[in-house]
């Protein structure tokens, strides 16, 4: 039975739809359909845009000038899109997160900035990115500008442009949680597909298993969709098949595998999947979602990340999540979030326990999160 996890009493009008969830380490933003941006979980940073506080536990509205149409999170630092074009953050100012001001005096602490500013020389974007110690946006030209920590150990503290590109339509920046060990995946314009950063695993795709701080590219039929897991990758071709590679320690080929220390440097099928149009990642689960608005999923599933209705270790081959008409999927570390068409909100995964009451346990099937707002 699926169970109703409610954040409290319902207190928004039917006509606030929901439309992206975005995750750090434990802070949370939810964006509506009418542009509002709320956010809560962990705030000791100034990642919820309110200052003096451990812990937010009923959503607060973040305070931007403007409507937002895009937002994204990094461990500790947030990120909303204005209509404009613009991109604003808030929150840890550590290793250049928030892409808008110079390195510190060697010894010396940068403050959380709880106030939201816009970063400066971005312009005429349309998406922006988050994960780990690392952000980035894309621009109607299809540019990739990038900021925080890059490469083993590289940190820029404005946003620069990812060189040796074409024209790109999506991105995902995996959740290395040490700084520089991670890897990034575009999807361009005309269906190739791009990889960059950490490849101890082979999750660059490219046969090797040699790093690249520049882009190499995938050799893959045409793309539609891209997610960058902790040390894996996987993508959906434009036929709706799905090919993994990368780590497989928590099954994330889907191969009905679980082998530790195996790894694949080139794409491989994942079986059982068809009609896929998108796929999302977190640090051990995989989501596809199909044209139909169902989910399959598989990989880590030891709090019931995938949905499934019944934790355990590993899903190692992809199986229907528990809920239909699904317009987007979120894998937010090791938690899981959807919308549905009706734009109903739903979560599942491991509790926060730091909010009693509030999603305080693990939730194996879909549950709908009703959020009340200050």
């Amino acid at each position: 039975m699926v169970r109703l996890l409610a954040f409290l009493v319902l207190a928004l009008p039917l006509s606030a739809a929901y439309k992206k969830v975005a995750g750090g380490y434990a802070h949370f933003l939810v964006l509506r359909d009418d542009g509002a941006v709320f956010g809560f979980g962990e705030a000791s940073r100034g990642e919820i845009a309110v200052e003096g506080r451990e812990l937010v536990r009923t959503p607060l509205r973040i305070p931007l000038p403007a409507p937002a149409k895009d937002i994204a999170a990094a461990f500790h630092s947030s990120y909303a899109l204005l209509e404009d074009g613009t991109v604003w953050s808030w929150g840890a100012d550590e290793n250049g997160m928030l892409g808008r001001a110079g390195p510190v005096e060697p010894g010396k602490r940068r403050r959380p900035q709880p106030i939201p500013a816009a970063i400066p020389g971005l312009s005429q974007v349309v998406a922006i990115y988050g994960n780990g110690y690392s952000a980035a946006a894309l621009t109607a030209a299809g540019e990739v500008w990038s900021w925080g920590w890059l490469f083993h150990n590289e940190t820029t503290f404005a946003p620069e442009r990812v060189d040796g590109l074409p024209p790109i339509a999506t991105l995902s920046i995996g959740p290395g949680r040490n700084p520089g060990r991670f890897h990034t995946l575009a999807v361009g314009r005309d269906g190739s597909l791009w990889a960059w950063g950490n490849n101890s695993s082979g999750e660059l795709g490219n046969g090797t298993l040699t790093p690249s701080p520049k882009p190499v590219r995938v050799s893959l039929p045409p793309v539609v969709s891209a997610a960058a897991g902790g040390n894996n990758s996987v993508a959906i071709l434009a036929d709706g098949t799905v090919r993994a590679w990368g780590n497989n320690d928590s099954s994330t080929m889907g191969n009905g595998k679980n082998v530790q220390g195996e790894t694949a440097s080139t794409p491989t099928p994942v079986p059982g999947v068809a009609g896929a149009v998108s796929v999302a990642a977190g640090n051990g689960h995989i989501f596809a979602l199909l044209k139909n608005g169902t989910l399959r999923a598989w990989g880590h599933d030891g709090w019931g990340q995938c949905g499934l209705g019944n934790a355990g270790d590993y899903q190692m081959s992809p199986a229907t999540t528990k809920l239909t008409a699904v317009k987007a999927v979120f894998a937010v570390g090791n938690r899981s979030f959807a919308i549905t068409q009706d734009g109903r909100l739903w979560f599942f995964g491991p509790g926060f326990s730091q909010l009693p009451g509030i999603m305080s346990g693990n939730v194996h099937a879909p549950a709908e999160l009703v959020l009340k707002t200050d």
